[in-house]
């Protein structure tokens, strides 16, 4: 599903540095094909603690979890390790 944001505005270059780490720190938690509650937990609190100042980098930051974490598992591309 296609979701339209006309009122989107463009990241800041330190908001791109912060997503770029987000980025990193998923990959760094799914590198060996699974991801423990505790990675889980360390992501969604870095996500959350961005959003309570901004909603454009947390909505990035959301779009990245569900494409490296939510898809993968839903695809069996990645499993928890519980």
């Amino acid at each position: 599903m296609e979701v339209s944001r006309p009122n989107a505005r463009e990241l800041t270059p330190e908001e791109l540095q912060e997503l770029e780490k987000f980025k990193r720190m998923i990959e760094h938690a799914v590198a060996n094909g699974k991801i423990s509650k505790e990675d889980i937990q360390d992501l969604q609190n870095t996500e959350l603690s961005h959003g309570k100042h901004n909603s454009e980098l947390l909505y990035h930051e959301l779009e990245l979890y569900r494409t490296l974490v939510t898809e993968k598992l839903r695809t069996g591309g990645l499993e928890y390790d519980y």
